[in-house]
């Protein structure tokens, strides 16, 4: 990927290339070797990937700022291992996790509620198994206490990038992201 951007530069002299990629680009080896080509990036973060006090640091919205003055858009920005982390909270993401987890929730239920119900039903799917326990065991339920963590993660979502707050605010490098989608589509 940096010697593909490098060329880019090259070819049409462009000066600045900051990469804007989704979270299934963050890996150690992909944002090393954009580091040693000295290029900027804005990445889709792994949120809960991280470490579990990490987590807990992003969950703490004390340390968050209101983007609307309703309270429906929080930000925060700290720093992650030398990079600056975006970590936005939203209303409407977490009104559609939630949705997305109730359904999950229901159609797990569903398969439960049967009498011949199979393990290897759920083993495949992984938004089924993060709301699972027992299924090494042949015997699979609810798994509660993963509920209730999912419901504590509704609405964040985070941003790592290696651009200088100088040159990009938060709110800047949270657009540009969000612009992604346009490419994209």
């Amino acid at each position: 990927l940096p010697v593909i951007l490098e060329k880019l530069k090259t070819k049409y002299r462009i000066r600045r290339i900051i990469l804007v990629a989704d979270r299934g680009i963050i890996e150690k080896g992909n944002i090393a070797a954009l580091r040693e080509a000295k290029m900027e990036f804005i990445l889709g973060m792994r949120l809960w990937s991280m470490t579990k006090a990490w987590q807990a640091e992003v969950i703490g919205t004390k340390k968050f700022r209101a983007l609307k003055k309703d309270g429906s858009l929080l930000m925060r920005e700290m720093d992650y291992r030398g990079d600056r982390l975006i970590v936005t909270w939203s209303q409407k993401r977490a009104t559609r996790d939630a949705a997305i987890r109730e359904d999950l929730i229901r159609k797990i239920r569903e398969r439960l509620d049967k009498d011949d119900v199979e393990p290897k039903e759920f083993i495949t799917h992984k938004g089924y198994k993060q709301f699972l326990k027992g299924l090494d065991k042949g015997t699979p339920e609810l798994n509660e206490a993963a509920i209730e963590l999912s419901k504590k993660r509704d609405g964040f979502f985070g941003v790592l990038t290696n651009v200088p707050a100088e040159l990009m605010s938060g709110e800047d490098i949270h657009a540009r992201y969000k612009d992604l989608w346009h490419v994209e589509d």
